[in-house]
């Protein structure tokens, strides 16, 4: 619906023109006393201009009739920035826990970061000062953004070292010469290696025999002879021989065990000869006989 005013143009039926500024009428068209004597000029920069904007603060010219009037919209403009801005922390802040929240969107992970709550996940912008807190929750931040941390898996243990074969046990007999007698009061000698595990060098005196048919026999006298001595200090010497009795061939057997206990050995000994002498054959033996001997160096 159209309006006039003095000079007979047209305005709009809400609005009348006072200066730089509109007023809204409700009853029609009409000015303010005023303006009246400057709408009556015909030659007004105001009448003959259809529009124009200052380009400073956001103003405009807005045609009022034959008037133009400058129309405030900085207020405007800075209420839509202010909404935006409102908008966007509300964004923000909706991506983050409620105080107290224990729960984030699914992917992210909640944690509280500078005092504050935070869900985090991959890809999100991060600071380096924080980073022991990240970490702390198994991320890290890497160029300004979070990264899932790599943690190395634990290195195995290190196996026990292999066992080594227990030391052999020391060995009963002491090294050294032994020196001793046997029960026929006769000289019994030996020595033991330095190792301390045989037995050699084996010397003893004479041994007296008695023979079937009767007679008796003076013989002895071995050397030689060694053999290994156990873990529990025995050792045994045992061996066939050959020989003569006066111009008779003769065959013999000698036997003697022992068995050490620091630096004395104890043990027995026995010998056997057998020979035939002008057609009648002789057994003869020492019997079981002992003997002890001391290391003596």
């Amino acid at each position: 619906m159209g309006g006039w005013d003095e000079a007979g143009s047209s305005l709009p039926a809400w609005a009348t023109c006072r200066s730089s500024a509109c007023a809204v009428s409700s009853g029609g068209p009409r000015l303010w006393r005023d303006e009246r004597d400057r709408l009556s000029q015909p030659n007004s920069s105001a009448m003959n201009r259809s529009s124009r904007r200052t380009g400073e603060g956001g103003f405009h010219l807005v045609k009022c009739g034959r008037l133009f009037v400058l129309a405030l919209m900085a207020t405007a403009i800075v209420a839509a920035m202010a909404a935006e801005v409102s908008a966007t922390t509300t964004r923000a802040e909706a991506r983050l826990p409620e105080a107290g929240s224990s729960t984030c969107p699914s992917g992210s992970k909640r944690a509280v970061i500078a005092g504050k709550p935070r869900c985090l996940r991959t890809g999100q912008p991060c600071a380096k000062r924080n980073e022991a807190a990240y970490k702390k929750h198994g991320f890290t931040c890497v160029n300004g953004h979070l990264r899932k941390r790599t943690v190395a898996p634990a290195p195995s243990p290190t196996p026990p070292p292999a066992s080594l074969p227990p030391p052999p046990p020391a060995s009963p007999a002491q090294p050294g010469h032994y020196k001793g007698t046997t029960s026929q009061l006769e000289i019994i000698e030996f020595d033991v290696t330095a190792d301390g595990i045989h037995v050699a060098a084996l010397f003893t005196g004479q041994i007296n025999e008695g023979c079937t048919p009767p007679a008796h026999l003076f013989g002895g006298n071995f050397r030689g002879g060694s053999a290994l001595i156990t873990s529990a200090g025995d050792f045994t010497i045992s061996f066939d021989y050959t020989g003569t009795v006066g111009e008779f061939p003769s065959t013999g057997h000698f036997t003697i065990t022992g068995h050490f206990a620091g630096a004395t050995a104890t043990g027995t000994l026995q010998d056997s000869t057998n020979f035939t002498a002008n057609g009648t054959p002789y057994a003869c033996g020492s019997g079981l006989q002992t003997w002890t001997a001391v290391r003596s160096g």
